[in-house]
Formats: structure tokens, sequence, C-alpha cells
């Protein structure tokens, strides 16, 4: 995988998660991606259920669903860590 193929993942995901309200992080290491994405329970679904028909995905499997009731996305979006001591259940 080349940098301008990171890129350009990366441009159609940002734009895709607009589109459905969604928000996440992308992580990429050896090959292998691993994804977190937050948003309402069945744009989530309809989401995973669309990356796991596409052909250029393998091993497709969610690790873990649970429900939040901040959505953490923003410090992903902004890239900034939380304070020490903050909590990560608030908003």
């Amino acid at each position: 995988m080349t940098v301008t193929g990171l890129e350009e993942i990366l441009a159609d995901a940002r734009t895709g998660n607009q589109v459905r309200n969604v928000t996440g992080a992308l992580i990429y290491v050896d090959g292998v991606f691993f994804q977190i994405i937050e948003g309402d329970k069945d744009v989530v679904q309809n989401l995973m259920a669309s990356i796991a028909r596409d052909s250029r995905h393998h091993s497709v499997r969610a690790a873990r669903g649970s429900l939040l009731l901040c959505p953490a996305g923003a410090a992903f979006q902004w890239r900034f860590p939380l304070a020490v001591g903050q909590s990560a259940n608030r908003c």
C-alpha cells in the first residue's frame, strides 16, 4: 500500500462518513486495517455489511459493539487526546 493509496482511502472514508453522519478512526499497520466506526446503530451495521461484501476486504470481523452516550469521534477528527484524568464517558 502506497502513501497515495492510503490518502485516497482516507479521503473516500471521510466523504462517506460525512454523508452517513458517522465518525471514527482508520488505522493501518503492516498491511492490516483496523477501523473504529461510531454512529447510529443501523447505519453502522449497514456500513459493516457493505464493507464485508466488498471484495477488496478480507477477514472482516466486528470486535465489539457497544453503546456510547457520547461519541468519541470529535476527539479523532480534531486529533486531540483526552486530558489526563478526563473520563472517556463524558462529552
